[in-house]
């Protein structure tokens, strides 16, 4: 019996007797959903902590050039496309659509400013914005998606099999 998860607008259900498989399928939706939230914000975060006090106002004008520079609503559309293509073709769609539905993008671009105000001091962010916006860094970050597509997916893959380990309660590497 094939399990089919059926999407509407408002309404998320199962078509299918198995109440604990519907259960099952949409918590690894969910999970999914989350797990690349996750990775998203780590990617887009840099590894720096600067504090400053000073101008926020400056810092969040920045901050925003930056989101606009490098859109998480960008990062997260391509992480999730990088995560269905390794779902067979019949289940992308509906992959996508949920993960496009869990996703609140405007908190998400919200976080993503804000973290990088609260981070990043303005000279860090006025030296980041220069350089994001020239030619080879824009060259750069177009090739980021290369080296992204043989990354990931083995992420992705850990990721998948660490939760079966927890799933089933195993745990070797």
């Amino acid at each position: 019996m094939k399990f089919r998860f059926k999407m509407t607008q408002n309404n998320r259900h199962c078509e299918r007797s198995d109440a604990i498989q519907c259960k099952k399928q949409k918590f690894w939706i969910a999970a999914s959903g989350y797990a690349l939230l996750a990775m998203t914000v780590l990617l887009i975060s840099f590894p720096a902590m600067a504090q400053e006090e000073g101008n926020l106002d400056r810092r969040l004008e920045l901050a925003g050039k930056m989101q606009a520079i490098n859109p998480a609503r960008d990062q997260v559309n391509q992480a999730i496309e990088r995560y269905v293509t390794n779902l067979p073709e019949s289940e992308r769609e509906v992959y996508r659509t949920a993960l496009h539905n869990i996703l609140n993008y405007r908190a998400l671009e919200k976080i993503s400013v804000d973290a990088y105000a609260e981070t990043f001091t303005e000279a860090e962010l006025a030296a980041m914005v220069a350089y994001y916006s020239k030619p080879e860094a824009i060259s750069a970050r177009d090739k980021h998606e290369q080296w992204a597509g043989k990354v990931y997916p083995e992420i992705i893959r850990m990721l998948d099999k660490a939760m079966m380990r927890v799933k089933t309660g195993g745990t070797g590497p």
